[in-house]
């Protein structure tokens, strides 16, 4: 008989070896990895990083964006309790010879609404709409929810949003204002986006919002702050602009810039009228029927007052679009209120209710539309 014992003994000895370098081999491809994998982390977190050490609005032209709530989803449109001092730039013109600087402040409350701190339950006033009446591009005492608020000593409230129209079933969804009702309810929107007006719906229910922890809210806040990553989103804007430049619609002569948009949504509202027509009806018909007045407030795109001033090669809007003129004229004969803000703009295009640089409406505007809300507050008898 053959001894296989030294074999066997022979082979595990010669295994182990086999067995270590492989060992050392796959620890060091292990080793490798994570090495990697670490440089790949400190490198991706690095802007996340160096965010931590610049204001909340450092890398940001406005403190719309700034504040805005961007990846994580929220009821709340802004951050709460925010208070911020920023130079601002217009939206059409930012980091351009056509920018003009602007020192603007932003308040925020606790329910991420551009309003001042308040205990207010009970409000007589609220507006709704887009960014305009959040007050892009002005101060928190020039928005339009604060100027009505001083010319009527009315509670007025601004529940507008980041979103291009907010909506009317948000509001009447929320417990707070189903529990105190306002006495009047504004909408509030830019006429390229009229089109655009949600319908209402009939059948609103409340919308109990759970409860989530102040701290866990802040945390959110934090977070959802830290993923817009503005730094690497500033150089890469900066790195485009500086290969191919914005190009902007702009009069040398008044240094006012044009918005595009509006000129090509210009058709849009028209094809759309009928639509837009029995949706403001309807808010009055909603409204009414829970004891609210509704005023209906159109703000004129800058295009349709200053068409006159439209360079080359855009001589064919050199024309007034008629849509906002027509909407005005058949809401009031049947009886819808709306304030005439096209007709006050036009008589007072010397004051210029537009900022140059933007596609918002300046302080003017602002003060012009809100004598207009008086009258119409005072024709509800609501003053």
């Amino acid at each position: 008989m053959v001894d296989n014992t030294v074999g066997s003994k022979r082979c595990r000895f010669h295994i182990f070896p086999i067995l270590g370098a492989k060992m050392n081999e796959e620890l060091k491809d292990a080793r490798t990895f994570l090495i990697r994998g670490v440089i790949f982390f400190l490198i991706a977190s690095l802007p996340i990083t160096i965010q931590l050490f610049f204001p909340i609005d450092h890398f940001s032209y406005r403190s719309w964006e700034a504040l805005k709530f961007n990846k994580l989803e929220s009821d709340r449109p802004f951050y709460t309790d925010k208070y911020l001092e920023k130079t601002e730039e217009g939206d059409l013109a930012y980091r351009t010879e056509y920018a003009i600087k602007k020192n603007v402040t932003w308040q925020t409350d606790s329910y991420g609404f551009r309003n001042f701190p308040s205990d207010n339950l009970q409000y007589d006033v609220v507006i709704i709409g887009d960014s305009n009446i959040v007050g892009s591009g002005v101060s928190q005492e020039q928005t339009i929810v604060s100027v009505l608020g001083q010319k009527t000593s009315l509670r007025v409230y601004s529940f507008s949003s980041n979103s291009v129209n907010y909506d009317l079933n948000k509001l009447m969804s929320q417990k707070r204002f189903i529990d105190h009702p306002p006495k009047l309810v504004i909408v509030g929107s830019i006429e390229r986006h009229i089109h655009e007006l949600p319908p209402i719906d009939w059948n609103i229910t409340a919308q109990e919002k759970s409860y989530t922890p102040a701290w866990v809210e802040k945390f959110i806040e934090e977070i959802d702050g830290l993923t817009k990553v503005s730094i690497v989103r500033y150089y890469i804007a900066l790195a485009e602009e500086s290969i191919m430049p914005r190009k902007l619609i702009f009069n040398n002569l008044t240094r006012m810039v044009f918005n595009k948009l509006a000129l090509d949504s210009q058709k849009n509202n028209i094809n759309c009228f009928d639509r837009s027509e029995q949706i403001l009806k309807d808010y009055q018909g909603y409204l009414s029927k829970k004891g609210i007045n509704f005023i209906f407030m159109p703000i004129p795109d800058k295009e349709t007052i200053f068409y006159s001033d439209l360079p080359h090669p855009y001589e064919y809007f050199r024309k007034e679009p008629p849509f906002l003129k027509v909407l005005i004229s058949s809401l009031k004969q049947d009886n819808i209120p709306v304030v005439d803000t096209l007709s006050a703009f036009k008589t007072n295009k010397d004051k210029v209710p537009f900022l140059l640089d933007d596609t918002h409406w300046s302080p003017s505007g602002i003060n012009i539309t809100a004598d207009l809300l008086v009258k119409e507050i005072q024709s509800l008898g609501l003053l």
